[in-house]
């Protein structure tokens, strides 16, 4: 009765798990400096769309050359610009934001439910439900600094844990942007089938006015045996975008749901990740292997949105698969459903739901996960899960 009551409350509340990028870049600072509200670059914060997706792609500026345009909060000015005449007998003129670039992420699960298990030793584990809150908190850093430099950070504490991580980048064009950091990755939109990279370097090149395509190369270090090294992880992607908004332009093509910023496209994409030999981090779904290479199909159609992504394991000759699928019903309300095979099926999940958004900044939703093999590769029985989350930022 209990898994029939939860799979009921599932199919009412969802925490999407979306193909789109979750980072650091939902930053409500930048709508305070735009005078415009999270929806313009979030399908629902902090989930991005297709314009999003073009603002970082200007290093975090307004698409098109309308960044000074759009600037609704003027920047501080750190030198006048006839210094760039006089160069470098004087400081190359930069600014600052004019109001503090910080911004507050709150979330958490307000409950979380487990069932019962039996472990591989025969004992059991009792089922959990448990009251919690909205148990992390971050504060995020997001600025430019004149017309090429841009800052992203974001320091999160959940139950005395506390990260940091960080993000430099340098804007050579736009849609040519070299960053360096341990976060916010351009790699890191791959649904979750390869490994994330650690810190390190990586350039980005973007083109497309309608649709377009995007080619990006990296190194990093890695939690491997032997230390860490700036190349201890490689890796390229090369995408396109068919129909749609453009890439770097953030507009054209034909909008799918203008509300919340879905076009109607299908993109297309290519991946290579490798470990150096020494740096292979242990535990996780990519224990053992060092060569992981595959590929993405994603896109819009009006109020619909999915992907599938696969992902081969060389030295293993294993196979990682993840595929999500969603609707919006009202711009605020969105559902999805996700399935995700790791190492061959060894562990495979099915989750879906709904999250609805009372603000554009404010989120309730809930999330059930559902194991389709009774039996965890540890030989424990595998667990029903149910949350119900909310999230704020301001």
């Amino acid at each position: 009765m209990k898994k029939v009551l939860f799979a009921i409350l599932a199919s009412v509340f969802v925490v999407p798990i979306l193909f789109w990028s979750t980072d650091v870049s939902a930053q409500p600072n930048f709508a305070r400096k735009y005078g415009t509200s999270c929806a313009t670059c979030h399908s629902g914060f902090p989930t991005t769309n297709s314009f999003g997706e073009a603002f970082k792609a200007n290093g975090y500026r307004w698409p098109g050359g309308e960044d000074q345009a759009k600037t609704k909060i003027e920047e501080t000015e750190m030198g006048a610009q006839a210094y760039k005449q006089t160069f470098p007998n004087s400081y190359w003129p930069s600014d600052i934001p004019s109001i503090a670039p910080f911004a507050v992420w709150l979330r958490g699960d307000l409950l979380e439910w487990e069932e019962e298990v039996t472990k591989a030793d025969s004992s059991v584990e009792e089922e959990v439900l448990d009251w919690g809150g909205p148990a992390t908190g971050s504060i995020l850093v997001g600025g430019t600094l004149g017309d090429n430099l841009g800052v992203l950070a974001v320091m999160s504490a959940r139950r005395g844990d506390f990260t940091t991580s960080l993000r430099a980048l340098w804007t050579f064009a736009p849609g040519v942007v070299l960053s360096l950091g341990n976060a916010n990755s351009f790699f890191l939109r791959r649904g979750g089938v390869f490994p994330s990279p650690g810190t390190g370097v990586e350039m980005n090149i973007v083109r497309g006015q309608e649709g377009g395509y995007n080619i990006l190369g990296g190194v990093s270090n890695a939690d491997g045996s032997d230390g860490k090294h700036l190349t201890d992880a490689r890796y390229v992607r090369a995408k396109y975008k068919f129909g749609g908004s453009g890439l770097l332009s953030g507009a054209g093509g034909t909008m799918g749901n203008p509300y919340v910023g879905l076009d109607n496209h299908i993109e297309i994409e290519g991946s290579f990740f490798q470990y150096a030999d020494d740096a292979i981090p242990m535990g996780g779904n990519f224990a053992g292997e060092s060569t992981f290479y595959g590929a993405d199909l994603s896109g819009s159609y009006g109020s619909f949105f999915g992907g599938v992504a696969f992902s081969r394991m060389h030295d293993l000759d294993m196979i990682n698969v993840r595929a999500d699928a969603g609707y919006f019903f009202y711009p605020w309300l969105r559902g999805n459903v996700s399935y995700r095979s790791f190492r061959d099926g060894e562990n495979p999940s099915l989750s879906g739901g709904l999250t609805a958004h009372i603000r554009p900044n404010v989120s309730i939703g809930a999330a059930y996960s559902h194991p389709t093999k009774s039996l965890a590769p540890s030989g424990d029985e595998n667990q029903d899960s149910f949350a119900l989350s909310v999230g704020a930022a301001f």
